[in-house]
């Protein structure tokens, strides 16, 4: 009886470790995109199943291997800016190495076996189980973490508080050190819960401040939006003018004409055939918001004395976010916009379709002196790059969220910026 009783236990342990790794690779997935393929899915699993069966009792010095491992297969199985890799990395260590180091101890300390384990391992998987219903509530399947590195050096700082307090118990040395009497296990039990309190606070900071980007990039839109229709209206009001002013116009012309004025004449119908009235609104694909972003460019880089060449055929209808390609298009345009001021080479060119399954985007621009690649990404420079937008890093996540690449190429003196993004066929996702 004894032994189908521990066969029974065994098996329930199992299938709770195996639960507790599934329900927390699912957990990072909603803050992070992972990397496909079935080696990195499973990496991911066998990470989160395997970190509660390490005996991770207070003072042990497995805590530094295990953050290594996390850091590791973070770095390595996710899609994500290097500082988001990292920061997310330690927040899931927080998140669970406390509470398993608190269990662990006690299982150790009291000598516990068979249905006590159980228990225990119950009570891990409880846990981790909160943890997934509180990361799925304040996340959005469909949307992972977009902040730019400011904020994830921040969140980083953030986090290295309670990463060392944890780390500071593996200097303690192993259970059997003197050390370890009751009074630091009580310190210890008193401390640990408030660092994966901590941690959660971190999940739920890093959401409300994903939330807030977006919502920054949904207010760019708004005024890009809001820009676009007053031009609209600015040229209708002066349509109108011209069609009720239009027999007046034409009586002048007459009446330098039958004076002998010829010159007058022409001069006159030069100033009319410059009036913006005359030039209809600029349509320059099928795609609504495309067409916004860009007609705003449009008249920024004339009004600027660059020369725009521009060939865009987008349908009208995308399954891409709005905000999302907002930040794709006026990030990659205001790059471009920037390093052709400062270039003897004014021309921009900005090639985007919808083509064999593929939305392709292409910018280039030339430049003044060469960008300095930190690791195949060329950084901002502009004077204040903390204020102005989230740059090549943000528009690589977005690329990457929605399953595509962007690369960026120097050639002579001309920077050229690709993004490809599958179509999947989907409904258009609209904000």
């Amino acid at each position: 009886m004894k032994i189908y009783l521990s066969l029974l236990c065994t098996i329930l342990t199992i299938a709770a470790v195996l639960e507790y790794g599934w329900l927390m690779a699912k957990s990072s997935l909603r803050l992070l995109p992972g990397r496909k393929g079935k080696l990195c899915a499973f990496v991911r699993v066998m990470l989160f199943a395997g970190t509660p069966q390490l005996p991770l009792w207070i003072g042990d010095e497995n805590l530094l291997f295990l953050l290594a491992a996390f850091l590791l297969v973070f770095w390595f199985c996710y899609e994500a800016p290097r500082p988001a890799k990292l920061v997310v990395g330690v927040v899931f260590f927080l998140l669970l190495v406390p509470v398993n180091m608190i269990l662990d101890t006690a299982i150790c300390w009291e000598n516990f076996g068979g249905l006590e384990d159980l228990a225990i391992s119950a009570g891990k998987l409880l846990f981790v189980f909160l943890c997934w219903i509180l990361i799925r509530r304040l996340t959005q399947e469909e949307k992972t973490l977009a902040l730019p590195n400011r904020l994830w050096g921040m969140c980083a700082l953030l986090s290295a508080a309670p990463l060392f307090t944890v780390l500071s118990f593996s200097i303690w040395g192993g259970i059997e050190s003197s050390f370890m009497d009751t009074e630091k296990l009580i310190l210890a039990y008193t401390v640990l819960p408030f660092v994966a309190l901590s941690a959660a606070a971190l999940v739920i900071a890093l959401t409300v401040l994903s939330r807030k980007q977006e919502l920054e990039q949904t207010a760019q839109l708004a005024q890009m939006r809001e820009l676009y229709y007053e031009g609209l209206q600015s040229r209708e009001t002066q349509v109108r003018t011209l069609r009720h002013d239009l027999s007046n116009h034409l009586t002048t012309l007459l009446g330098l004409l039958e004076r002998g004025e010829p010159d007058k004449a022409r001069s006159y119908l030069a100033q009319l055939t410059a009036s913006p009235a005359l030039y209809g609104t600029n349509r320059v694909c099928e795609n609504e918001l495309a067409n916004v972003v860009l007609t705003c460019k449009l008249d920024e880089m004339k009004r600027l004395g660059l020369m725009p060449d521009v060939l865009v055929t987008l349908p009208a209808e995308l399954w891409v976010a709005d905000t999302d390609l907002c930040a794709l298009l006026g990030n990659a345009l205001d790059n471009a916009i920037e390093a052709a001021q400062k270039a003897q080479d004014k021309q921009i060119t900005v090639r985007a379709r919808a083509d064999r399954g593929m939305l392709m985007l292409r910018v280039e621009n030339g430049f003044d002196a060469r960008p300095a690649a930190e690791q195949g990404v060329y950084p901002t420079t502009k004077a204040d790059p903390a204020n102005h937008g989230f740059g090549i890093y943000g528009m690589r996540e977005i690329a990457t969220r929605c399953g595509g690449t962007l690369e960026t190429t120097v050639r002579e003196k001309r920077f050229e910026l690709i993004a490809c993004l599958p179509l999947r066929g989907e409904q258009p996702v609209k904000n």
